[in-house]
């Protein structure tokens, strides 16, 4: 069987290796990759890497019509977004849905040969990003926090015996993750972070796994916290915010002292989707790629705004609609029907605007007292 890659470079040459280490269905021939396909940048096209010619997009389909090539394969290492716009453009160009394939990213990153296959768009059980809030409070108070966890009334660290529980089921109905976000408020308020950390690492051993946190607790944090972090094969992700700005360099050296993989985000701004007033019908949009997935209680939300529409209701006295998620100890629910539902519009998609005309960014400030406004959430004010 003859395939096309989407890519020319790091994820193609992968997915290329395992593509031809899978054993073909009984009968038909040994798998090959016979083109790169490089639509991102035009001057490769032509070229070749690893003796594989690189193609337009336009070269693979006629390949494609002409029997060349059985398929596409965009590989789902791809950021979520660029795979998607990559299965898009597939689409447009004229490829059948049951010929755009892909290999789930536990493969890619070295699952066992049992575990090799090519999957349709429809058989492929994977979500990109999870994460977890483990610390329900923040000591940094963000105006117009996502989670708004300056606005909480409550404090206190999340369950881990309800983490191991809710990570486990969702490793029965879905065995590929690409991203695992352990989160807050600060994450690092809570005592038992490293518990988190290496118990998503044990139920998923090929996934990312990364701790976000605000850095100021990384002074006080005791070696063995890094070490732990770091044997688990975490990250931290430091989104540097304006308070902390001078201290850039002290956090690097404290996270480069204990031979940390980190990167950093720097803050300036944050944005603000929501509007207090519908704007159109849910039914009527397009699946929202944007926002990962919470899980928080045992349930599960295709998007963050939608698990907190309480809390702003609460404190604003709007009217948004809540949504308490998909329960995952739901014993009828299956990965692919859990993967459908996290694709259906909410009722919360008609007070959300996500489109780049559209956003509007204010520049970060901090809380103080619980001064938050409405104008800091929702852009229709």
């Amino acid at each position: 069987m003859n395939y096309a890659v989407y890519g020319s470079k790091e994820q193609a040459l992968t997915a290329k290796k395992v593509i031809e280490k899978m054993s073909p269905p009984h009968g038909q021939p040994s798998n090959k990759v016979v083109c790169f396909v490089d639509n991102a940048d035009f001057h490769r096209i032509g070229d070749s890497n690893d003796n594989t010619a690189i193609v337009s997009i336009y070269k693979a389909k006629q390949l494609y019509d002409e029997k060349d090539v059985q398929g596409i394969v965009v590989p789902s290492s791809y950021p979520h977004t660029v795979f998607w716009d990559m299965v898009d453009f597939c689409r447009k160009v004229g490829f059948p849905d049951k010929d755009i394939l892909t290999i789930p990213i536990n493969v890619l990153r070295g699952a066992p040969a049992d575990d090799n296959r090519l999957c349709t768009l429809d058989s492929l059980i994977q979500l990109y990003d999870v994460h977890w809030n483990i610390r329900i409070d923040c000591n940094l108070n963000c105006r117009g926090c996502t989670v708004c966890a300056n606005i909480t009334k409550t404090k206190g660290n999340y369950d881990l015996s309800l983490f191991q529980r809710e990570i486990d089921r969702l490793h029965e109905l879905v065995p590929d993750v690409f991203l695992i976000s352990i989160m807050g408020g600060e994450p690092f308020m809570n005592p038992q972070v490293c518990d988190f950390v290496e118990y998503s690492r044990r139920v998923y051993p090929y996934a990312n796994i990364t701790v976000t946190t605000n850095g100021s607790y990384l002074f006080s944090t005791p070696e063995e916290t890094f070490q732990r972090i770091r044997k688990a094969k975490a990250n931290i992700k430091l989104s540097l915010y304006p308070p902390f700005y001078s201290r850039t360099d002290d956090f690097i050296g404290i996270l480069k002292k204990y031979d940390m993989d980190f990167h950093i985000e720097p803050v300036y701004t944050f944005s603000k989707c929501l509007t207090k007033k519908p704007h159109t019908k849910p039914d009527t949009l397009t699946e929202c790629r944007y926002f990962c997935k919470e899980v928080r209680d045992g349930y599960i939300s295709r998007c963050v705004p939608a698990f907190y529409a309480y809390k702003l209701n609460a404190r604003f006295e709007t009217n948004l609609p809540e949504y308490e998620g998909i329960d995952l100890f739901d014993p009828s629910l299956t990965g692919k029907s859990l993967i459908k539902r996290l694709r259906d519009p909410l009722p919360l998609c008609a007070h959300c605007y996500l489109d780049e005309e559209r956003l509007q960014f204010y520049t970060w400030i901090q809380s103080k007292n619980n001064n938050d406004e409405e104008k800091d959430y929702f852009w229709d004010i």
